[in-house]
């Protein structure tokens, strides 16, 4: 069963979705979408542009940009760039971008490494860290970034410490990432002594949190 090419979520925003028979997470999560019409984005993304006066929005592994589509359609003033290694996710997002008029959302194919040393795969079209990706297009010396990772696991880590250095200079104004409970103490290591921390659980068995790096005044 094949899923329609777009439905109407949140805002109003008409999300471009995979095909059911694609492999992989996006389909189970676009079927998802398409049976409760919801983004699943956590509340903690608006909240903090709103609390950090955020200027750029960085989505890595954004898949086909759900969250970060109905988020720049709600937030017209702030910038968003959905990043994913996929290339067939970021058409989809393209397209989605496109049909709802968000010119505040970019989007682009990219493998991101833990350092400039690693084998960059033939699979990807563009290969680099959060390091040498940095800016990520802003400009102007008062940009205020959020680096948003909805989903760490895997690969997830090595994007991290491929922005150790971001981390180490201060240069990223806050960091949130969902995880699991277990993988809190490596984050904090990497992110480490320039941010504050705050740990938000998403359900009662504490299985999921939200992990809040906001840089230290």
């Amino acid at each position: 069963m094949s899923l329609p090419t777009a439905v109407t979520i949140e805002y109003g925003v008409q999300l471009c979705l995979p095909e059911m028979w694609m492999p992989g997470l996006a389909p189970l999560t676009a079927a998802r979408i398409y049976e409760t019409q919801y983004s699943g984005c956590s509340a903690e993304l608006e909240e903090l542009v709103a609390e950090r006066s955020i200027s750029l929005v960085v989505d890595v592994g954004t898949m086909f940009g759900a969250c970060t589509a109905t988020a720049a359609k709600k937030l017209s003033e702030v910038q968003f760039l959905g990043l994913d290694r996929d290339s067939d996710s970021i058409k989809l997002l393209e397209r989605t971008a496109a049909i709802n008029g968000l010119n505040n959302l970019r989007s682009r194919s990219m493998c991101m490494l833990s350092s400039n040393s690693t084998k960059c795969e033939a699979s990807c079209e563009e290969c680099g860290t959060l390091a040498t990706d940095f800016p990520f297009g802003a400009s102007g010396p008062s940009q205020r970034i959020l680096l948003w990772l909805s989903q760490m696991s895997g690969p997830l880590h090595g994007i991290m410490e491929g922005g150790q250095t971001l981390f180490q200079s201060g240069l990223l104004d806050t960091v949130a990432v969902n995880t699991i409970p277990r993988e809190l103490p490596r984050l904090m290591r990497v992110i480490g002594r320039h941010y504050h921390f705050e740990k938000r659980w998403h359900n009662a068995s504490q299985s999921t949190v939200v992990l809040i790096a906001r840089r230290a005044s």
